[in-house]
């Protein structure tokens, strides 16, 4: 189906702005990310933009907020989870940044975030492009320079702004927003859970959702974001664009094969939806997927939560206790994630079935048993993680079950001759974990480069992967473009 066809569908000129409320803070690191995208969405789509200052606090520290986390300042009172991961999201964004022509330099932390969020409330007055023009100028400055100048043609009484910028604090957290950026797409009304979008990995549903609703201005609106490399080219097997590709810049004769290792977790519903992308790699680079089980420590970060009487598949997995030590924060952004999650998930086709859980499942054994299957037979490695991750997101496998993972052995053509469950591959998992500490893994879906020891954590980072292979010569073929966008929608066979 041609492109101009699939979208023509999606324009109704009669439509009128639909509403759009963005919530901002200059000072967010994905707020910086964000802005160069939320210009493009004013100028492809028929708003009615309202924007509006959100400052989100997770303790002392903003949620989605990296100021430089190599300073000894950054580090303070951050967990051995931050501690890794902070780190990460900064090398990565500046990596991110390089790739479009820009330097992140980052300022010092703590840092005074009201004057940014008073700049957000009076651009707020101004027309949307315009206001969103400024601000992204505002936060290139702040993130490429490390500071933020005065902003000259606003009279500014502090303590009115202030009073307004609580106020409008209130409404954002009754709203349920909880990080910036965020967004509420369609009237108050409207404006229900599935309306609500959270960071720039939401952007490509936000743009799905109002071409859904038929207001984009012409039939070259695109209905994905592609992150990091603007001016390249989206595959043809996501949204059945038809974009010409881009070129390797060199197309190497088979090399020896680049190994990449590839951190998957069971439990991460942001894993299950990485898995078809990632093995694109191997697809279209001389590269070789190692994949490695990392069990997350969910509790040490999102607190812990279990379900009294909750039903996940038989009865062999109801849970009999309930445990609550998570915070009104944490379960915003906990319920958030698994409804991003399914909205991805719905994309697809076949779309996939994500299910939330009940409880917080241990992992472990179901590692050892991908390490087992890896170890003994290593053909059958992707049936079995794809019939782990299928049966388990629609509530229909035990992880903690060896009675259930010897059937799964068995279906997928695994012997179990040998295999005998906790002790099974219990030296190697420690092994790969302790190595995937040291490494920095704090989350899943993660990709190691041994040759270069970097880390890139998240899906929608594949595309810096992907450049990376490409620059280095280890395109297969013409096809070995570089833009994976994150709504990835694989063309039907």
């Amino acid at each position: 189906m041609k492109r101009r066809a699939v979208l023509a569908a999606h324009l109704d000129p009669a439509r009128q702005a639909v509403p759009v409320v963005v919530y901002l803070d200059i000072a967010s690191l994905d707020c910086y990310h964000a802005l160069p995208h939320l210009c493009n969405l004013v100028r492809d789509f028929n708003l009615e933009l309202t924007i509006l200052p959100f400052e989100s606090r997770v303790g002392s520290r903003s949620f989605h907020h990296t100021p430089n986390p190599n300073t000894p300042s950054a580090q303070n009172g951050l967990t051995s989870h931050q501690q890794r991961k902070e780190p990460n999201l900064w090398r990565t964004s500046v990596r991110s940044a390089a790739a479009t022509g820009r330097r992140l330099v980052g300022f010092s932390f703590p840092h005074d975030h009201q004057p940014g969020l008073r700049l957000i409330l009076m651009a707020g007055r101004l027309s949307s492009g315009a206001a969103l023009e400024m601000l992204t100028a505002a936060s290139r400055e702040l993130w490429e320079t490390g500071s933020m100048g005065e902003v000259p043609g606003f009279e500014v009484d502090s303590a009115e702004l202030d009073a307004e910028i609580l106020g409008v604090r209130e409404l954002a957290k009754r709203r349920g927003v909880f990080q910036s950026p965020f967004l509420l797409v369609g009237s108050e009304r409207e404006c229900a859970e599935q309306h609500r979008f959270a960071g720039t990995v939401s952007l490509s549903l936000v743009r799905a959702r109002l071409l859904e609703l038929g207001c984009g201005r012409n039939e070259a609106v695109l209905p994905d974001v592609e992150f990091h490399l603007p001016d390249t080219i989206a595959p043809s097997m996501c949204w059945q664009h038809e974009k010409p590709l881009v070129v390797a810049q060199t197309l190497s004769p088979k090399p020896a094969l680049y190994q990449l290792d590839v951190y998957i977790d069971v439990k991460s519903p942001y894993a299950y939806l990485a898995i078809d992308p990632i093995r694109t790699l191997e697809r279209d680079f001389w590269v070789r997927l190692n994949w490695l089980p990392f069990s997350l420590d969910i509790p040490s970060y999102l607190g812990g939560h279990t379900v009294k009487n909750g039903w996940h598949g038989d009865s062999l997995n109801r849970t009999a206790t309930k445990k609550e030590t998570r915070t009104g924060a944490q379960w915003n952004a906990v319920r958030y994630s698994y409804m991003d999650c399914r909205r991805y998930a719905n994309l697809r086709r076949p779309p996939l079935r994500v299910l939330g859980t009940q409880k917080i499942w241990d992992t472990r054994l179901v590692h050892k048993t991908i390490l087992w299957v890896k170890a003994t037979h290593p053909t059958r490695l992707h049936r079995f993680i794809d019939r782990v991750y299928e049966l388990f997101w629609a509530r229909a496998l035990d992880v903690e079950s060896m009675q259930a993972l010897e059937s799964l052995l068995q279906e997928c053509g695994v012997s179990t001759d040998g295999f005998d469950g906790e002790s099974c591959m219990a030296r190697e998992y420690d092994a790969g974990r302790g190595l995937a500490l040291e490494r920095g893994v704090f989350g899943v879906p993660s990709i190691w480069d041994p040759t270069e020891e970097s880390l890139v954590w998240g899906r929608e980072h594949l595309s810096l992967v992907r450049d990376r292979l490409r620059r280095i010569g280890l395109g297969k073929t013409a096809q070995a473009n570089v833009e994976l966008p994150f709504a990835w929608r694989p063309k039907p066979r």
